[in-house]
């Protein structure tokens, strides 16, 4: 299967490089630096479980009109612009071609699907750890696998083709018969260490040591299981201590990838994880204050105004 890796930063850079080195056609969609290192030293990975290897060379280009319809094609950008995103891919999808984003937040599929056509779109999230080190070079840490399914939930042929080959590329994936569920299920947990950690500008100890800001953390998650319980998902009963043990869990002087965005003035999910959580709940009734504070303070760093 002929697979394309649109955006090539830490987790596309690693996730490719896997499925080049079990011999799959792969190419990477790239721009600016990372374009030119992938071009001129491939891609390089660190990591304690894999092992250090280096896939080179790789094929990259900026321009997905030149590369064609594939089979598959692995979305690893940020879901801060998913119209503009679809846009930008739509060359890459053809008649059989799947999309399979593993993005943070919700409506994801949906939102996709509405420019390229549902009949492409698979649903998928990661729990993967991986940072960037250099253009082209990435370090893979953490927990490591893709969950996948099907927008509309229950089994099908083609989550079986897929899963099967990313477990040849040694990518440890499974099949959702809710997807949706699941995805819910991990914002729980990242709609807290997203809004919480960038508005306090705090690591994940001083949240575990901090009582009140401890309370915070606790209440989006409430917010969030909320939402989701009203619609009707069925969230595992312990959504919210799992996601307390997971705090707990984390290195006290580690921080979020959201956080990490602020600070480096860049774009943010906001829209796919608080914002998401604010209009459904509006829809259905639930309230969500402290997540509707979080949306408003971090939007002005998403629009560029907290310094006008």
């Amino acid at each position: 299967m002929r697979i394309a890796i649109f955006g090539s930063g830490a987790l596309g850079a690693l996730f490719g490089a896997r499925l080049q080195r079990a011999g799959e056609d792969v190419t990477f969609i790239a721009r600016g630096a990372t374009l030119q290192a992938l071009r001129e030293r491939g891609i390089q990975v660190t990591s304690a479980a894999l092992g250090d290897f280096s896939v080179a060379p790789v094929t990259a280009s900026d321009d997905p009109q030149s590369v064609g319809p594939a089979g598959l094609v692995l979305l690893t950008v940020k879901a801060y612009d998913l119209e503009g995103t679809a846009a930008a891919l739509r060359p890459l999808v053809g008649a059989g071609t799947l999309v399979l984003p593993v993005l943070n937040g919700v409506e994801i599929a949906e939102r996709l699907g509405a420019v390229l056509g549902m009949e492409h779109l698979l649903g998928g999230i990661t729990y993967t750890g991986a940072v960037t080190l250099a253009p082209g070079s990435v370090r893979q840490l953490g927990q490591d696998g893709i969950r996948l399914g099907e927008p509309s939930g229950g089994p099908s042929a083609r989550t079986e083709t897929v899963r099967a080959l990313l477990e040849r590329a040694g990518i440890p994936a499974t099949v959702s018969d809710d997807i949706t569920r699941d995805t819910w299920t991990k914002l729980v947990f990242f709609a807290a260490t997203g809004g919480v950690l960038s508005l306090a500008r705090a690591t994940f100890g001083a949240v575990q040591r901090h009582p009140g800001v401890r309370g915070v953390f606790i209440a989006v998650m409430r917010e969030v299981e909320a939402v989701a319980r009203r619609k009707g998902l069925a969230l595992p009963p312990n959504v919210v201590e799992h996601g307390l043990a997971l705090l707990d869990g984390y290195a006290p002087d580690s921080t979020s990838s959201m956080m990490r965005d602020v600070v480096a003035g860049r774009p943010l999910e906001l829209d796919v994880v608080h914002g998401a959580v604010v209009r459904q709940g509006k829809q259905l009734g639930v309230p969500t204050p402290t997540c509707a504070l979080i949306y408003a303070l971090l939007s002005l760093h998403a629009n560029g105004t907290a310094k006008s």
